[in-house]
Order: structure tokens, then C-alpha cells, then sequence
């Protein structure tokens, strides 16, 4: 499993980079801001990025008792997809990382965890 470096995006601009995706999966750390960039390179599979909640049902005084789903999603062969930002009470782990899986195979799939957070610099 390979930990993913979030990188901000600021003002000046920035030149992300991507990480291949880890066949075990892959954590981020979550401040609420993140969101990760996903892109399939396969030229004729699709590929799903899986971010599974930590907290998975909990019960709320106004809606009763609710479930919260993994979010799952395809990126087309060849794609790229945005996913997130991903609320730090339902998805982060005891470590404060979001927990990153990927269908049937990594391979072909880079991803970067990318955070808009307004008070990040650089």
C-alpha cells in the first residue's frame, strides 16, 4: 500500500504529479479538502477507484439511522476522473488517511491527491 503526497493547489499554479496506483491500494491524508485525480491509461478496460468509509452508519437526530457507501468510481479506458472531497468523520482512517482501492488490477492507473484548501501556500 503506498501513501499518496497531497499536493496543493495554490495561486501560483501547480504542476502536479502523478503516483502509480499500488495493486494493495493506497491511503491520502484527509483534511476535508482532498480529492484525488485518477487516470486510466488502459486502452480498452475500464478501471474503479474505490474510497471506503471508515464510519459506515451512525444515526442522526433529524434523518433517523443512516448508512454511508463506499464512493466507486469508473473511469473509462483511456479516462480520468476527479473524485471527492471526501468528509474526514465518515472516510478517514485511525491515521487520518483515506483509504484508496482499485478493481480488478493498478495496473495502467496513476493517481494524485490533489487539495484546494484556500490557506495551503505552497
Amino acid at each position: 500500500m503506498g501513501t499518496l503526497t497531497v499536493q496543493p493547489i495554490i495561486e501560483a499554479g501547480l504542476a502536479q504529479s502523478y503516483a502509480t496506483a499500488a495493486s494493495g491500494g493506497d491511503v491520502a491524508p484527509n483534511d476535508g479538502t482532498v480529492f484525488l485525480h485518477a487516470k486510466n491509461a488502459h486502452a480498452s478496460l475500464a478501471r474503479t477507484i474505490t474510497v471506503t468509509p471508515q464510519t459506515t452508519s451512525f444515526s442522526d437526530s433529524v434523518y433517523g439511522n443512516l448508512t454511508k457507501s463506499a464512493v466507486a468510481i469508473t473511469v473509462a479506458a483511456e479516462g480520468s476522473k476527479f473524485i471527492g472531497p471526501f468528509k474526514p468523520d465518515s472516510y478517514n482512517n485511525s491515521s487520518g488517511q483515506i483509504v484508496i482501492t482499485y478493481s480488478d488490477s493498478a495496473a495502467n492507473v496513476t493517481i494524485a491527491a490533489l487539495s484546494f484548501d484556500k490557506n495551503k501556500t505552497a
